[in-house]
């Protein structure tokens, strides 16, 4: 559900549409980083 929010934001701001491209990929790649080593010290843990 996020990712939807996020996807209405980027369209929003029309003049910067690469910046916030970018920026969305950024936020999207330490969410993913942080979600797999999240699993990862689960994993770890048994």
């Amino acid at each position: 559900m996020t990712v939807g929010t996020l996807r209405s934001a980027c369209t929003f701001p029309s003049r910067m549409g690469t910046e916030a491209l970018s920026m969305n990929a950024i936020i999207y790649l330490v969410g993913l980083v942080v979600v797999v080593m999240f699993i990862l010290s689960l994993v770890g843990l048994r």
